[in-house]
């Protein structure tokens, strides 16, 4: 009696439901575009947005407030970063923040992305501009064609499959965040900051260079050499690190959240680009027609929706990570660690 019950209750949907645990797919080797060279930086690049953080709007005393993003932008081949402050997440404003990394960084070819209704609506927008002028002007399609950025969407719900532009993220946002939680900067300061720990990350070791002196000092390749040939470097600065932040100017202020930032960001971030191994291990693969439950995180277990897999989008290396399913609602693109699939016997059930 004791087995058949525990029998039974280990066939129970619901608790199954609650138990259940994410099984990931054997995590999948460099995309090519990260392995293969590129004409110039920023030729194939990835953007993302963090924040918000709050910035005033003047240097009066009783100035407002008012919440400001960051716009990152990460060379796939390079890792260079480029960062642009904008003051709201909407479409225009993402496409002026391209406009100006377009500007200083030249054009790119490809735009690799999560699924943000802003950069969905940027891209519609190019879309229909290139449109319009191939239709109006047959002769210049193919000049189009060869200056018209092509945007890769990542499928939804999988942030984990934008790894390099996220680590671009939290390599500067943690830091960041603590160094000016305690005063409030203008526009211009939180933008001049943000230059400086852009020229930070663009001094992030890669790889060291040979040299034939043994004598000479170690070398190190940076993703500023991609960038102006050589090591970015500043100008020498007054050390403000033990000074009180109440008896220095606005500027000097600003230094010291530059120096402040160097030493948190160097001590606390760099220990920790080691090798972690996870997702090393071959889950069950998914049939298609396998019933499944959809994991959403906002979710409790027991509303998780039920769907069928209608199709497997399989990688390079043949194992699936996305799937196209079937819910009562529609079809949906889900990763494949977000579906659990059910027991055998409701399996048979269903």
């Amino acid at each position: 009696m004791r087995s058949l019950i525990r029998q039974r209750i280990h066939q129970c949907l619901i608790c199954y439901k609650c138990r259940a645990t994410l099984q990931p797919p054997l995590m999948a080797d460099l995309p090519a575009v990260r392995v293969t060279p590129a004409p110039k930086a920023f030729y194939q690049t990835s953007v993302d947005f963090a924040g918000p953080i709050p910035v005033k709007e003047s240097c009066r005393r009783n100035a407002r407030s008012q919440k400001a993003y960051i716009a990152v932008f990460c060379c796939m081949a390079t890792k260079a970063v480029h960062v642009e402050l904008v003051l709201s997440l909407s479409t225009p404003t993402f496409c002026a923040a391209l406009d100006r990394f377009v500007g200083r960084r030249g054009l790119c070819r490809h735009v690799y992305c999560d699924q943000g209704t802003n950069f969905r609506g940027a891209s519609n927008e190019l879309a229909s501009v290139v449109e319009m002028l191939a239709s109006s002007q047959p002769d210049v399609a193919e000049y189009l064609a060869q200056r018209k950025i092509e945007y890769h969407f990542n499928s939804p719900a999988s942030p984990w499959k934008g790894g390099l532009w996220e680590a671009a993220v939290k390599s500067f946002k943690t830091h960041l965040l603590k160094i000016s939680h305690n005063q409030l900067l203008t526009y211009e300061e939180m933008l001049t900051l943000l230059v400086r720990i852009e020229a930070v990350l663009n001094s992030r070791p890669l790889c060291p260079l040979d040299s034939t002196d043994p004598d000479a000092a170690p070398h190190f390749l940076t993703p500023g050499h991609f960038l102006i040939g050589t090591a970015l470097l500043c100008p020498p600065e007054h050390d403000f690190m033990d000074i009180n932040e109440t008896h220095l100017e606005r500027w000097q202020r600003v230094q010291q959240a530059a120096q402040q930032f160097w030493r948190r960001w160097s001590t606390e971030y760099l220990n920790t680009l080691i090798q972690r191994r996870k997702w090393n291990v071959h889950r069950a693969p998914l049939q298609v027609g396998d019933p499944v439950f959809i994991l959403q995180e906002q979710t409790p277990p027991l509303d998780w929706p039920l769907a069928r897999v209608i199709r497997l989008l399989p990688g390079r290396d043949g194992v699936s990570r996305t799937a196209i399913v079937r819910t009562a609602t529609g079809v949906l693109t889900r990763p494949v660690a977000r579906l659990v699939a059910m027991p055998a016997s409701q399996e048979d059930a269903a």
